[in-house]
């Protein structure tokens, strides 16, 4: 006899909604894709995530004091555009940091990606699977005129990803 014959029936089960709102795949992709993280977390019950494996990058980041860790993810993962407060589980701990998603626009020709920078971390992550939780939308995504008006930008950036996660 096939397993098949085994399983349980199948029951239908109304649509849940949320504040009026019906919650599925599509509603949270869409809320994704406007930067909505907050309101996506709602609806799934839980902070959004990407799991992925460290890259390496331009590393551009660590040469401005603000090093990063880039994830190779699948080209199908949703992923909310902007900068945002997250927490990231490395190498057995959790730590707070701030992420980039989309494309860079201080530089352009690079392809789009998500970034990772961890505070208060130093140790090697190339190669390590790693799993990024947002928290928080900070702001949009903009293009500086020079280096020293984006590392101005991140250190605001970190200082306000600090007081959403509470590690100021």
């Amino acid at each position: 006899m096939s397993d098949l014959a085994e399983l349980a029936p199948v029951e239908p089960f109304e649509l849940v909604s949320l504040g009026g709102e019906p919650v599925g795949s599509s509603r949270v992709r869409e809320l994704l894709a406007a930067g909505d993280v907050e309101s996506a977390n709602r609806l799934l019950g839980a902070r959004y995530m990407a799991h992925g494996t460290v890259v390496k990058g331009a590393e551009r980041g660590h040469t401005i004091g603000f090093p990063t860790a880039n994830l190779r993810l699948s080209p199908r993962k949703a992923l909310p555009p902007g900068v945002f407060a997250v927490t990231v589980d490395a190498l057995g701990a959790t730590f707070g940091g701030m992420a980039n998603v989309g494309p860079r626009p201080t530089f352009p020709d690079d392809p789009p990606s998500l970034e990772v920078n961890l505070f208060d971390f130093a140790a090697d992550l190339y190669g390590q699977a790693i799993t990024v939780r947002f928290t928080a939308k900070l702001r949009d995504q903009v293009r500086f005129g020079s280096l020293d008006e984006l590392k101005a930008q991140l250190a605001a950036d970190e200082a306000a990803a600090r007081r959403v996660l509470d590690l100021a």
